[in-house]
């Protein structure tokens, strides 16, 4: 049979090779790499890929998973490998107002917006008595950004597993 795409066997046959699948099913001599602390000795093939670099284990005798749950696969420029912390881009927005006693906000942009302003008589005559109220939301610059939500790309939900021998 022809390969007209060159497609090659990428299941990840390999001791180490990260296999993300959209089953429970952990066949004989794999494990799931979900973070669990394991012996050095008991899967020492898997110690020389992984090393120390995904946690430190409570005993000694052992290392650390990768746990990739809850984790999106980032490319390494310079070959290290371990966890990245997740980061957003800076938030920022401008606020003009005029003077406290003036009639309220000029302009504004991004994340800000008025909450409230009143225009009231003070008791001393002629004086404006000016209440503003601004708000930070950072929602008004982008959906993106959702009260209690997780710093996610568009994603599917999968488990990852390894051969271990």
């Amino acid at each position: 049979m022809t390969n007209p795409y060159n497609i090659q066997n990428i299941i990840g046959n390999e001791i180490g090779d990260p296999v993300p699948t959209f089953s429970n099913k952990l066949d004989d001599g794999w494990i799931w790499l979900e973070g669990a602390e394991v012996s050095k000795i008991a899967y020492g093939k898997l110690y020389e890929i992984y090393g120390d670099d995904y946690g430190t284990p409570i005993d000694p005798e052992n290392f650390v998973l990768p746990d990739c749950r809850e984790k999106t696969p980032w490319s390494s420029p310079d070959g290290s490998f371990g966890y990245l912390e997740p980061t957003l881009p800076n938030i920022t927005g401008t606020l003009n107002a005029r003077g406290l006693f003036d009639s309220g906000i000029l302009a504004k942009s991004g994340v800000f917006e008025q909450s409230y302003y009143s225009n009231n008589l003070s008791q001393v005559a002629g004086a404006k008595n000016n209440t503003q109220g601004f708000s930070f939301n950072a929602h008004n610059s982008n959906p993106i950004y959702q009260d209690g939500a997780t710093v996610r790309p568009p994603s599917i939900k999968c488990r990852v597993k390894t051969r271990y021998r």
